[in-house]
């Protein structure tokens, strides 16, 4: 089954299980710094996956915003 996420990306093995390991990291990282906004982005996003259900956008894009902060403070 290769249905699409509102974040535009595939549920394929392929695609699906890097962005549930990007959202785990995301929060860890969240938590560490405080910031709560992020990590109930997060925690929504993993009970979304949980239930089979679509990651909010809105949630999504925190995320990605996130991920590439924390991209660009380890480089």
């Amino acid at each position: 089954m290769n249905t699409t996420t509102s974040a535009g990306i595939t549920r394929s093995e392929a695609h699906y299980r890097p962005l549930m390991r990007m959202v785990w990291q995301v929060l860890e990282s969240a938590k560490d710094a405080g910031i709560a906004d992020v990590a109930a982005a997060c925690r929504r996003a993993i009970v979304n996956d949980r239930a089979s259900q679509r990651i909010d956008t809105a949630d999504a894009r925190i995320i990605y915003e996130a991920y590439a902060d924390l991209r660009d403070w380890e480089a």
